[in-house]
């Protein structure tokens, strides 16, 4: 488990050096719509733990319909923990729940280039072409971040951590759950492609 954290931090601030450095080289700014809703800072250090706390122990309802994903995931810890004295049969039936909503995503995925295609038509019937001009640098930059992360350093830690050529198990990875979370832009849909790969290289997820 200790190897997996220091991996995952490790990773995790590549990723976030190789951000800053490439924005910057190039940087881009991108104009927003100007919401009219006032928005006021956290006073200090004492109100951003006082709101994370709320947060933590919101209702699990609540948290599901306003997103709070804070909430969320400490209330899917503690089920999980009550979940370890449930009977035989309730894990089966938590499982079976489980691949139905997984094969409902699968289905969601499917339908993923359609709603690209209508945000892009949406985006280009109001504000035209040139709207796609900025949009398409920013594009080109996440993509080239994205590349240099995928094809660079995750090889590297994973050449460090198996003393063995990386990009076959790269190429796999990209192939099947890359192209996947890139165009979802989701990760959370993005979890049962990455079970069922755990699976397919004999892991256990």
């Amino acid at each position: 488990m200790k190897t997996v954290i220091l991996l995952y931090l490790l990773g995790t601030f590549a990723a976030a050096l190789v951000a800053v450095l490439v924005n910057f080289f190039f940087p881009i700014s991108i104009e927003l719509a100007s919401s009219s809703q006032k928005v006021s800072p956290p006073d200090g250090i004492g109100q951003v733990l006082s709101n994370l706390l709320l947060q933590l122990v919101d209702n699990p309802v609540n948290a599901l319909i306003t997103a709070n994903y804070i909430g969320i995931l400490s209330w899917a810890v503690i089920f999980g923990i009550a979940m370890r004295e449930a009977s035989h049969h309730s894990k089966e039936l938590l499982q079976t729940l489980a691949d139905i909503t997984s094969k409902i995503v699968e289905w969601i995925i499917n339908l993923a280039p359609l709603g690209i295609l209508g945000l892009v038509y949406t985006t280009i019937s109001g504000k035209g072409f040139q709207a796609l001009k900025s949009y398409g640098i920013l594009l080109l930059v996440l993509i080239a971040s994205m590349l240099i992360v995928a094809l660079i350093i995750n090889p590297l830690i994973t050449f460090i951590m198996l003393r063995k050529n990386p990009y076959p198990l790269v190429w796999r990875c990209l192939r099947v759950s890359g192209v996947t979370a890139f165009f979802t832009r989701s990760s959370a849909a993005n979890i049962p492609v990455n079970m069922k790969l755990c699976r397919d290289l004999g892991l256990n997820p």
